[in-house]
């Protein structure tokens, strides 16, 4: 988990971690941000860095992110980033509720940073 700063402000986290919900192991991604800095470019900057950190030392493939289809930045970081969207699946986020979710998917051996 990495801490998204603005200043000397922390406005979020990014982090990923292992999982074996499917036929083989891989990582999910996720992050949150206070709304004040939504569409600052704070969440696509940390989670390249993340990404970056990661890509070296990874043991696994694919790296996903299940964002809701409504969560436009969200949605927005993948893209910017290159995650592939491979579909939409029901899931349960938060304990309770089940709604549907985005899925993307992340090459990370072929991942190239995108310019910045």
């Amino acid at each position: 988990m990495l801490r998204i700063a603005a200043g000397d402000d922390i406005v979020g986290s990014v982090g990923y971690w292992a999982r074996n919900d499917r036929a083989e192991t891989d990582y999910e991604m996720g992050w949150e941000l206070l709304p004040a800095v939504h569409g600052r470019g704070y969440g696509t900057a940390a989670a390249r860095a993340l990404l970056e950190r990661l890509q070296p030392l990874a043991r696994y493939r694919y790296v996903y992110a299940y964002p809701t289809p409504i969560n436009a930045g969200s949605n927005g970081i993948c893209r910017k980033l290159g995650f592939e969207l491979t579909g939409v699946e029901d899931f349960e986020y938060p304990k309770g509720v089940v709604s549907p979710h985005n899925v993307w998917r992340l090459d990370l051996p072929s991942w190239t940073p995108p310019a910045a």
